[in-house]
């Protein structure tokens, strides 16, 4: 059986929180007794503390390209430009990114606005090009030697259309293509498509850009193309990515943002992602290792991520990156984009992911993988929720091209995007075909509108509440909702035994408590939860679970003036090799530690306190330790003769 306890902050308090050292560990704090509120900790005091979140104050560290190598560039009397795509910048009321393949080492950029038709008065931009081959493929067909050529575009004015070409070094140019950077406040609209699979050996992918075409029409003002995936069938053939430059019309009138899915990866496993990032100049604004293919950009106060996961390498660093983004990142919205719908329960990946988006409040995440529609709006811990300011939506796209339709089916009808259209109040999807039929049409609210509500720190502190149910062997800690956009985060520290410390934000005010789980009903728990608020104050406040369903028992016999022997019960069998020792406190001091199992693995029960004062009432606290730390507790009391 538990008891819970709140440690006030304005208590005067007999004695303070001594430290005790943990077995095996580090120092930990000293708990309450079961019957006596004997040791308190002292009042929580407004300090001035750094933040201690390590991977939130983690800098992006822009290691080199993995194009990179010390092979010359081509440079060969042959003046063409290849595979030319836009892609989003980190900030894309200012910046845009270009990549395009050549084979000659004197091409450029030349950008102007969009109303300069002639190109009179061009700015001239020369990127940073890459030798490019890949002939160590398991079945397809190789790539030719070529540069990649990577060009970044800065000091745009926002709100703006553009247009650019290239100039293929010989003073001819590609067509002209156009994008518009952002800023013109709250509207953002963007399509949707996952799984194209453009592949070489069939025809019909042109079904794919007519699905843009009428996504044109119904939204003229769509910002970018965003896909999760499968963009070709075969990332390691060259046909395949051949046929997606040639069919993608819509290249020359739009960004385009995607992420990898399993089939970039295909006939290319050995050489990781290298081939993907070679056709797209994304944001390298990724953890090691995915430079370019794990990557964010923010666009009109929406932030944007696009996440590979593919490969369980780094996978944490990615979670902590997630964070860590989105943390440093404050927008009206988050949007993350991932090939396989990793909240499914057929899914490989891993859940981290799922509590990720939850803790960080994710507002929608697209993916593909499974070709099939499916759209789950505000789940909350594998389930709907009923808290309109908690939850995730989660979009899985169905095929946008050709591969796997039936013989008899339209393609018209059988490749279907998205239009997802956001302002200041919701965002709107529709879900369409190339037809232009709408199939259905899906809103998520704002959740971050509300004001900030006043509140003091004290009494911020003070709606901090916990609640212990034995039956679903939880405890639950909960707060006012007026944490939003007045606490920046809360530490929630275990005092006992080895548990990582827990931060929570506060993205919506729909995130009011946190529960923990696995109670075990024979342990005592502490908690410190302590408040971090914008100008680098805290207050902490603690919480206290005392179990009473084992008895250690202590007794004092054979009391003399100077001496007593403290006996304890040995620990049930459950705790038999668990239990390594006890510590004795006599009235708040640390005077013995004893191990619980002797040489040869028999129970020590009893050991001989010294050094005592005649004629003197002391209180003991016996704490017993186990292999992950402090356990639980037990006290007595006695008094030395004259």
């Amino acid at each position: 059986m538990h008891r819970t306890k709140t440690i006030p902050n304005k208590k005067i308090f007999r004695l303070l929180l001594l430290l005790f050292l943990l077995i095996g560990t580090t120092l930990s704090l000293v708990s309450c007794t079961k019957n006596e509120d004997k040791f308190i900790p002292p009042t929580p005091v407004e300090t001035k503390q750094p933040v201690d979140i390590d991977y939130l104050n983690d800098v992006v560290d822009l290691d080199k390209d993995q194009l990179e190598t010390d092979e010359p560039l081509l440079d060969l009397d042959e003046f063409d430009v290849k595979y030319i795509v836009t892609s989003p910048a980190q900030d894309t009321s200012t910046m845009i990114n270009i990549n395009y393949m050549t084979k000659n080492a004197r091409t450029s950029v030349e950008y102007t606005k969009a109303e300069d038709s002639e190109f009179s008065s061009v700015t001239k931009v020369t990127g940073k090009c890459y030798p490019f081959e890949e002939t160590e493929l398991v079945d397809g067909e190789i790539f030719e030697k070529r540069n990649v050529c990577r060009v970044t575009i800065n000091n745009l004015t926002p709100n703006t259309k553009y247009m650019y070409r290239v100039n293929k070094g010989n003073d001819t140019y590609s067509d002209p293509y156009y994008f518009t950077t952002s800023g013109n406040g709250d509207t953002t609209s963007f399509l949707f498509m996952s799984d194209n699979h453009y592949y070489h050996g069939f025809d019909g992918a042109e079904v794919n850009e007519d699905l843009i075409q009428k996504a044109l029409e119904i939204q003229p003002n769509l910002d970018f193309y965003f896909t999760t995936g499968d963009w070709v069938d075969r990332g390691g053939d060259s046909r395949d990515w051949d046929k997606f430059f040639q069919k993608a019309e819509s290249l020359k009138y739009m960004p385009y943002t995607g992420v990898p899915g399993n089939h970039e990866y295909y006939d290319a496993e050995r050489i990781g992602n290298k081939i993907y990032a070679a056709h797209f100049n994304n944001p390298r604004n990724g953890v090691d290792g995915f430079k370019g293919v794990s990557y964010y950009f923010v666009h009109n106060d929406t932030l944007f991520i696009q996440i590979d996961t593919q490969f369980k390498y780094n996978h944490q660093a990615q979670l902590e990156w997630l964070e860590r983004i989105i943390y440093n990142n404050p927008t009206k919205y988050v949007i993350v984009g991932t090939h396989p719908p990793f909240n499914l329960d057929n899914t490989d990946h891993e859940k981290g992911l799922v509590r990720a988006m939850e803790k960080m409040g994710v507002d929608l995440v697209l993916s593909g993988h499974y070709h099939s529609h499916r759209y789950q709006a505000n789940q909350w811990g594998g389930a709907p929720s009923s808290n309109p300011l908690l939850g995730v939506n989660y979009l899985n796209g169905t095929y946008s091209g050709i591969k796997g339709k039936p013989a008899d089916a339209d393609p018209k009808t059988y490749a279907r995007g998205y239009i997802i259209d956001i302002t200041d109040e919701k965002i709107t999807i529709r879900y369409i075909d190339a037809n232009g039929k709408v199939y259905n049409t899906y809103t998520i609210n704002n959740k971050r509108k509300s004001p900030k509500e006043g509140a003091t720190k004290q009494e911020l502190l003070d709606s901090i509440t916990d609640t212990y149910d034995p039956e679903k062997a939880t405890l639950t800690f909960g707060w006012s909702p007026k944490f939003y956009r007045n606490v920046k985060y809360m530490k929630v520290q275990a005092n006992y035994r080895n548990v990582e410390s827990e931060y929570i934000f506060f993205p919506t005010p729909g995130y009011t408590s946190y529960t923990v789980s696995g109670i075990d009903p024979d342990l005592d728990y502490s908690y410190t939860l302590t408040l971090y608020f914008e100008d680098g104050s805290t207050l902490a406040k603690t919480f206290f679970l005392e179990s009473d369903a084992v008895d250690v028992n202590p007794q004092v016999t054979e009391i003399t003036a100077t001496s007593a022997k403290l006996s304890v019960d040995t620990p049930p069998d459950r705790y038999r090799y668990i239990v390594r020792a006890y510590e004795v406190y006599l009235n708040g001091e640390l005077r013995a530690v004893f191990n619980a199992l002797d040489a040869d693995f028999r129970p020590v029960t009893s050991t001989v306190l010294t050094h005592l004062s005649k004629n003197t009432d002391y209180e003991v606290v016996v704490k017993v330790y186990g292999r992950d730390g402090y356990m639980y507790h037990a006290t007595t009391s006695f008094k030395t003769s004259k």
